[in-house]
């Protein structure tokens, strides 16, 4: 027979093997989620660029549902959940609105600049116009 070392050894290669097949169905699943993670990014971004370049531009009032009016038929619609897409363009939205009040901001400064420039005190309405046209 085998005896006790032969049983053993029997034993310790078939555990052996079976670590090893798990090991690599793991490893496997591991490798497969990452592409996962790295194809959902992909379509992340690609979904982003649609974001800049639709046709009419995304304004402060666009909807989901105008976006998706507009841009059905792009490749680049529908390759995130629809629960991802709305965030994405609520994000989007929200950049433009931080960058209307930037621009707001300076339109301001360069108004008061000018003010500050052209209207001294006890100037009139027609003092100050003189000075503008």
């Amino acid at each position: 027979g085998l005896g006790v070392f032969g049983m053993a050894a029997r034993l310790a290669l078939g555990v052996a093997s079976s670590l090893k097949a798990e090991s690599d169905r793991v490893l496997r699943q591991m490798e497969e989620a990452e592409a996962a993670r790295k194809m959902a990014k992909a379509n992340e971004a690609m979904f982003a660029t649609l974001l800049r370049d639709v046709d009419p531009p995304i304004t402060t009032t666009t909807t989901y549902e105008d976006l998706e009016a507009v841009a059905k038929d792009d490749p680049r619609w529908g390759r995130i959940e629809p629960a991802k897409a709305k965030l994405a363009l609520a994000l989007y939205i929200e950049g433009l609105i931080a960058a209307e009040a930037r621009e707001a901001a300076l339109a301001a400064d360069a108004f008061k600049a000018l003010l500050r420039r052209t209207v001294a005190d006890g100037d009139s309405w027609r003092d100050v116009r003189a000075r503008l046209e």
